[in-house]
């Protein structure tokens, strides 16, 4: 029985120190979450970016190959 009891609080410390961990990773996940949602946001806004980036750049290349039609 004293073993037994032994083994128990044990286990007791066990499970408490697996609880605090799935805390921790709780936390971590949240963080990961928030991380990932700020990614796409930014990732939103280098789309916006490049498509105005395209939008100007484009005609300035058509000139340049309009005045050098050898050019690739």
């Amino acid at each position: 029985m004293t073993d037994m009891s032994a083994n128990m609080q044990l286990m007791q410390v066990d499970v408490s120190s697996m609880s605090g961990n799935m805390g921790n990773m709780s936390n971590d996940t949240a963080a990961i979450n928030t991380n990932m949602e700020q990614l796409n946001g930014n990732m939103g806004h280098v789309s916006q970016d490049l498509n105005i980036l395209t939008h100007n750049v484009a005609p300035a290349m058509k000139g340049m190959r309009d005045v050098m039609p050898w050019a690739p």
